[in-house]
């Protein structure tokens, strides 16, 4: 594969992960805010979406699982769907840092005690 067709994958990708994060359901769940150590609040949201772009699943997926008690069991779901959606998109282009089986390792620790 050269480089522009692996850029014009990256672009689509991108193109359906900001799709489905401005879907109705999705984005209709406030998500809050962090503060970090300063009192800077960042939006959960941004942070989580950020950590994707930068293939930095691990964290995106502990920011994700922390919503857990913090929702109701249906926003969690819908919060963790995507997540979960999101990072099979990823696999289905080829990025690199995400396999089925770390997907499927998600996917099982976000329904834990649900």
């Amino acid at each position: 594969m050269d480089n522009q067709d692996w850029i014009l994958k990256q672009m689509e990708l991108l193109g359906q992960g900001f799709g489905m994060l401005m879907k109705k359901e999705f984005s209709s769940i406030d998500l809050g805010e962090i503060k970090d150590e300063n009192g800077k609040s960042f939006s959960v949201r941004e942070i989580i979406t950020n950590y994707m772009m930068e293939r930095q699943y691990e964290k995106a997926f502990h920011v994700v699982n922390s919503l857990k008690y913090k929702f109701s069991v249906y926003d969690f779901e819908v919060v963790s769907d995507w997540f979960i959606s999101t990072l099979k998109l990823e696999s289905k282009v080829g990025v690199a840092g995400i396999d089925q089986l770390k997907i499927s390792e998600y996917s099982e620790r976000l329904k834990d005690l649900l």
